[in-house]
């Protein structure tokens, strides 16, 4: 695809982008009262004064700090000798229910180790209500029209949400809000962007995984070493980059394999400073990426790197073959979320894996990547149906859940049984890939458990502090979604109805079939009036609230 002038980019949006950006009265209320908490209404975050406050937990010294503030994790090169938690194992109480996401067959019950020792710690017994990913949407939605709530629900971003809190599920406030969290130190332990994940409407509605929200293109440094790219490959711009991944291609061996969508597109919308979803300016306006210039240039990029035939040839008609691809070195280069560059390293054992260093396109230092939330999407609520006293004991589960780094229940949560389904070679677990596998219990660690987010491959130290020294330098800058802990009623009900549509139009423009032209075409005259402009006055609405 020839390249486009950066001055017909911006023309193709000139005087269309504000359309719809002057500043609205509040729009939604609530529909209802909870009388456990305040009485704070809207679409609106939660105030920062009502968020949980962040407590380290122990005195466990990391290798390398983390910085909660900004969401940089801890690292860690060895488990220390494991603590109990105070309380644990919990008093006996009545069985709960879980209804979570997870491929599970055949649901978790006595006589497998790992749910014993569950049990055993946590007071009680469980019953996990499993939903595949795929269909997990349906499977929530459906429960919820049933109307018999299990205890612990993981709750979807479906239409009419903040209806749907108040009239199902515990606010959360009046027990984890400020200090009041301190009851539950493995809660209080969690990053506070955590937390924003299950905000809304002026409250506290749930409990998530924390995690490290950032992408990052790997690649194996033995073989950019090979090429003389060195461990970590930094080229100046997007010219430098093509470069680059020509040089990875060739002999049957291509630089990337994935979906073009995931592999060119979304790491090019970092390299042209494209917003993170929304952006919002100093006035409280919204402006969707899609509106943007760096979006269009986006697209020209990725359609740039496309025509350089650095991808995989199936890489549309079989992109789940991407993993297996980059495994057997039949491609270079690969992107995927930050905490799978430590297990990929696990399951490699002996290999290294570096990241290419994104430039911004044009040139001028590296790109300012883009962070996703502070936790997984989908939260844990508790029951409205659930008493008060039942509430803080769901809470004490969901604390053992949430277990910090360098206790037992931490190792149980994310390794299991020692002797069973892990053996430790010091104080460093070593798994039993058999009998783990065998036993695990998906699902459970949604309601808060922290592995995910701390740095720790024991036996990778060099890895460890590649990861740390990545996070150190992105998060602080990373730009996040300024939707984020907002909601809008049309984005729930209508955002998803165009993607068949937007993706084959981003694949068309990609693959060199379509002209840039036809995303302003589509996004002016079907996205914008349809789902951009009434989207952007409800988040307006509701970010002009907590203002």
């Amino acid at each position: 695809m020839p390249s486009t002038p950066h001055l017909n980019r911006r023309s193709l949006l000139a005087g269309s982008a504000g359309i719809g950006l002057a500043a609205v009265g509040l729009a939604g209320c609530s529909t209802g009262t909870d009388t456990d908490g305040p009485g704070a209404a809207g679409p609106g975050g939660t105030d920062a004064a009502q968020l949980p406050t962040y407590t380290p937990y122990g005195e466990v010294a990391p290798d390398l700090p983390g910085d909660p503030a900004t969401g940089v994790p801890a690292c860690y090169f060895h488990y220390p000798e494991a603590t109990r938690m105070p309380g644990i194992p919990l008093p006996e109480t009545d069985p709960f229910t879980y209804l979570a996401q997870a491929n599970v067959t055949e649901p978790p019950k006595p006589g497998n180790p790992w749910y014993d020792r569950f049990v055993a710690d946590m007071g009680n017994q469980f019953t996990l209500i499993a939903g595949g990913y795929a269909e997990y949407l349906e499977k929530f939605t459906v429960t919820v029209a049933g109307g018999d709530l299990p205890d612990l629900m993981m709750i979807e971003p479906v239409p009419q949400l903040p209806q749907l809190l108040e009239s199902k599920f515990h606010d959360l406030t009046p027990y984890l809000g400020g200090d009041n969290v301190q009851e539950y130190p493995g809660l209080a332990s969690l990053p506070t962007a955590t937390w924003k994940v299950g905000s809304l409407a002026g409250k506290l509605w749930g409990v998530t995984r924390p995690s490290v929200s950032l992408s990052v293109t790997n690649v194996w440094s033995d073989e950019t070493e090979a090429l003389g790219l060195g461990p970590d490959p930094a080229p100046a711009d997007g010219k430098e980059l093509i470069a680059m991944y020509k040089e990875m291609t060739g002999k049957d061996r291509f630089a990337l394999g994935a979906d073009p969508i995931m592999a060119l597109l979304r790491p090019a919308l970092e390299m042209t400073g494209a917003p993170q979803e929304w952006r919002v300016d100093d006035s409280g306006a919204f402006t969707h990426a899609y509106e943007t210039d760096e979006y269009l240039h986006a697209l020209e990029a990725s359609a740039e790197m496309w025509a350089a035939g650095v991808m995989h040839p199936e890489s549309i008609t079989n992109p789940d073959a991407k993993s297996g691809w980059f495994s057997n070195g039949i491609t270079r280069a690969f992107t995927h979320g930050f905490s799978a560059w430590g297990y990929t390293t696990v399951n490699h054992k002996g290999r290294r894996l570096g990241r290419v260093v994104l430039p911004k396109w044009d040139g001028g230092g590296p790109a300012t990547l883009h962070r996703g939330s502070g936790g997984y999407y989908s939260f844990t609520g508790i029951a409205k149906s659930a008493s008060k006293d039942r509430v803080r004991e769901l809470l004490s589960i969901m604390d053992y859940i949430a277990a910090p780094f360098g206790t037992q229940a931490y190792l149980t949560g994310e390794y299991g049984v020692e002797g069973v389904h892990y053996d430790l070679d010091g104080t460093d677990p070593v798994i039993n890939s058999e009998p783990r596998s065998r036993d695990m219990i998906g699902g459970l660690g949604y309601a808060g458990r922290q592995s995910l987010f701390d740095i720790y491959i024991p036996g990778y130290d060099d890895v460890a502090t590649r990861m740390h020294a990545y996070a150190s330098e992105h998060m602080p800058t990373a730009v996040a979604d300024a939707s984020e802990g907002l909601f809008s009623e049309t984005w729930a009900s209508k955002g998803s109805s165009y993607s068949p549509q937007i993706t084959d139009l981003q694949l068309a423009i990609i693959r060199g079939r379509k002209p840039l032209t036809a995303w302003t075409d589509f996004v002016t005259r079907e996205w914008r009036p349809k789902v951009g402009d009434p989207a952007r006055d409800e988040y307006q609405a509701a970010h002009q609230e907590v203002q």
